[in-house]
């Protein structure tokens, strides 16, 4: 046995505990010639006016189990309210909520999803798919690879959406520790729905209790303002 291999092996270790405790990216200052406004490249990221989306959801749980659903959101992003519904392919309702902005009312949740935190978990969850925080970016600039960014400040942590000059992009959300919390990336293939919206995304929750959530877009219709109260 080499006398190098445990030395070796320790300094890999280390790397990957630092890779996984990596924090937010540094942010540098834009340069004064600098196109655009960062705020609203960011905030485009996410859809305007009243929608109903409907997705095709594969969920990756903490146990190693798979779950395939529908998923009904109907969302008002001015007012940042929505419906949701979470049925079987064959149509049964698991989970039916409102929430109006402020307070979450549950019309029906079927075991598991009657457990406690649940139905928060998952306005949190659909808040961050559609909407962009309350409070404006606290910073805003240029990653290494010339990524924008904005990083918006939230009461428990921060959030940064991130555009590459592409087009692509990531919101990540981080907590007060600086450690990640959730991510939500489009697929990589670029593929758009002909309403303009991801036709796939990922929502990954981190940690010990983490999740995927791989969406698939159905359906994109957009509501007048009535549709929605």
């Amino acid at each position: 046995m080499s006398k190098h291999r445990f030395p070796i092996m320790t300094a890999i270790l280390v790397m990957l505990l630092v890779v996984a405790c990596a924090g937010p990216p540094r942010i540098a200052l834009p340069p004064d010639d600098t196109n655009g406004d960062f705020a609203a490249d960011c905030a485009a990221v996410f859809p305007q006016g009243n929608w109903q989306f409907a997705h095709a959801i594969q969920a990756h749980l903490p146990d190693g189990s798979r779950q395939t659903m529908i998923g009904i959101t109907r969302i008002s992003a001015a007012a940042q309210a929505f419906e949701c519904a979470m049925l079987t392919l064959e149509g049964m309702v698991l989970f039916q909520a409102r929430y109006d902005g402020t307070a979450i009312e549950v019309k029906k949740a079927v075991p598991p999803m009657d457990q406690p935190g649940f139905a928060q978990g998952l306005i949190d969850d659909i808040a961050l798919l559609f909407f962009p925080p309350a409070a404006p970016p606290a910073q805003s600039g240029l990653l290494k690879d010339g990524a924008r960014i904005c990083r918006y400040p939230l009461g428990d942590g921060i959030q940064d959406v991130v555009v590459q000059p592409d087009g692509r992009w990531e919101i990540r959300r981080y907590g007060a520790d600086g450690r990640p919390r959730r991510t939500v990336l489009p697929d990589g293939s670029e593929a758009r729905h002909p309403q303009g919206f991801p036709s796939r995304l990922e929502l990954r929750a981190h940690g010990a209790k983490g999740y995927r959530l791989n969406m698939s877009l159905m359906e994109a219709v957009p509501l007048d303002s009535r549709s929605t109260q």
